[in-house]
């Protein structure tokens, strides 16, 4: 069994996002949206026995949806707290209704009637709400 230090977690909380499938770039933004829920995992689980973590985690799942409510209204989330030393959060996020996933435009141009022109534009479209922080 674990004895002395072990049964304590004394490293840094691990936190994982799986963002749903969205761009490098929305991840980005997801992550800077919720860069407290490191901190406030580390300071809810730290110096705990990990005998703890059952309690003490659903304090901090509470924590934590709490902040993507208020910083992502548009994500739901499933969390999963793995106890241990080394303690894992892996937060699932997933978007609200309907997703755009892309978005196809054709613009066509008769200008001159006997040279017809026709182009085609992407427009990709993320899921991420991008309001401004008081």
């Amino acid at each position: 069994g674990l004895v002395g230090s072990e049964m304590w977690i004394r490293d840094r909380v691990i936190v994982e996002y799986d963002h749903g499938g969205v761009t490098p770039e929305a991840a980005s933004i997801i992550h800077k949206e919720l860069g407290k829920i490191e901190i406030k995992s580390n300071d809810v689980l730290l110096g705990l026995p990990i005998d703890a973590v059952d309690w003490a985690g659903s304090v901090l799942k509470g924590l934590i949806r709490e902040q993507i409510a208020a910083d992502l209204p548009e994500y739901q989330s499933n969390i999963e707290i793995i106890p241990g030393a080394k303690v894992a959060v892996k937060i699932m996020l997933r978007p609200q209704g309907a997703i755009v996933r892309g978005v196809n435009v054709a613009a066509v141009s008769y200008t001159h009637l006997t040279l017809p022109t026709k182009a085609q534009v992407q427009i990709s479209v993320v899921a991420v709400s991008l309001k401004k922080k008081n």
